[in-house]
Formats: C-alpha cells, structure tokens, sequence
C-alpha cells in the first residue's frame, strides 16, 4: 500500500555533543518500508564520528551509498551549491569486494526492498554481517553499527548485465570469512574516472550536490583526454559519499 506525500513525514533529531540536527524525509509515493529505509539512510551520514584516513597502496576512503532519486528527498531549507565537481583519474590499486547482488532493483531503497524477499539477505543482517568483518580498505573496522566501509556498486558482467551490488572493499589476499549468502570477487588494479564535490551541507544541499555531480557525468566529454568510459566484464563503479567531506562516483575507464 502507498501512502500520499501529505501522511508522509518522517522526522529525526540527531543529537552529536550540543548540537542537535534535525531531518524531515518527506516522499510523493512510498511504503511503509520504504519510510523504514528513509530513517536507515539518514542515520548513516549523521552517526559516525570516524575520521578519514589514507593509505597510499589501499586507498582507505570511507565510502558510503548514495541514491539522489531515493524518496525524492528534499532538503530543508535548501540551497545551490556553489562549489564545481572535480573531474581527475586515478589507478586503484588490486583488491577484492564482498558483496550481494541483485539484477533488477533500482537505486538503494529497491535494492533493499527487492532483497528482504531472501532469507538471511536484508538490510539488517548483511549489514551487521558486513560491520564483523575486519581488514575493510574504506571505513574503521571499530566503527560498529553505523554501516562504515560499506558501498554500493555496480558490476558489469557478461550480455551486458549491470547488477547493483552493497558490500565492502578488501585487501587482494583477504583470505578471512565469507558469510554464506555472500560473494567474493577479485578486482584487478585499474584505473578510473572519479567525479568529486567537496563538503557540503547535508540538510540543506545534498540533492542540489547530487545533481550536479549526475549533470558533470552526464555532460563530461573525454574527447580531450587519452581514456574513454570502460563498462566490459569485471569492471566495476563505487559510489563515494561523506557530505563532511565530499560526495563522488568513481567509474572505470581505459585508454583509447
């Protein structure tokens, strides 16, 4: 059953030391899973508290999901960021990715929705699954219960299959815990495409930052560049988001 925008109203007070954030998550059409989903996502980017670290050969970067389509969330009080998105490459270095899949959903909140059906395969228990594993290359493996080190992607298989996946990077040689209803791949050292906003304002621009980042990618052109966009088999894109710090998709290319 839906429920109309006017009975929709989702409302959470954050508190982090003296200061409280408030969050409205309103939507046009959704279910009450949906709502429960909405409540998840706004709790991952306002109860953390972990700092970003670097490391050269891993590339530790926290890495958390994003959807700008999700519930068409809207900011309160929003604002047009000012700021332009960042178009640079980078070489990842090998690593491997434990994840679940799914062919048919659509962006974050459908991917959960579609994976509650499995047993052993929604949201609370891959992600508590996800939160034991140590050895994360995004993320802080003390860090428990608040989704860190944890993405979404997209695959690129064979007959032009794109499967949204969630999961967590690991190092090449992980050879540590695979939860049954898991998978484990190997990705090789690439390169990459990354689009990047810097910090911004969560209440108030993350759709505005959303969609910018979506028309940069949308427009960019590699005409004056030696790479082009590379979607063959075993090839993978990461989403990045951490509005303290940057929101970027992350997307394979190879040289012409």
């Amino acid at each position: 059953m839906y429920l109309k925008k006017s009975v929709v109203h989702s409302f959470r007070s954050i508190t982090k030391g003296d200061v409280s954030t408030k969050f409205l998550v309103t939507a046009e059409f959704c279910t009450a899973t949906q709502i429960k989903y909405a409540n998840n996502f706004v709790l991952r980017y306002t109860n953390r508290g972990e700092k970003c670290t670097t490391n050269k050969e891993k590339v530790r970067t926290k890495i958390h999901p994003f959807d700008r389509y999700i519930l068409n969330i809207r900011e309160v009080g929003m604002i047009h960021s000012s700021e332009k998105v960042k178009v640079y490459f980078v070489s990842i270095p090998a690593h491997t990715f434990l994840h679940i899949k799914n062919y048919e959903s659509n962006g974050y909140f459908d991917f959960w929705k579609k994976q509650d059906v499995f047993p052993g395969q929604d949201c609370d228990t891959i992600c508590g699954l996800l939160d034991s594993i140590p050895g994360k290359l995004d993320g802080s493996d003390q860090i428990i219960g608040s989704y860190s080190g944890q993405i979404m992607a997209h695959i690129f298989e064979e007959n032009g299959k794109q499967p949204e996946a969630y999961g967590i990077r690991l190092p090449e040689d992980y050879q540590g815990t695979i939860p049954k209803q898991m998978l484990l791949i190997s990705v090789p050292k690439a390169e990459y495409v990354v689009f990047e906003h810097g910090p911004f304002d969560f209440e108030k621009e993350c759709n505005a930052v959303g969609e910018k980042v979506q028309d940069s990618m949308s427009s960019y052109s590699f005409s004056d560049t030696q790479y082009r966009l590379d979607e063959s088999p075993g090839r993978i894109s990461y989403y990045y988001f951490d509005p303290s710090q940057y929101m970027k998709h992350i997307r394979p290319v190879k040289k012409k």
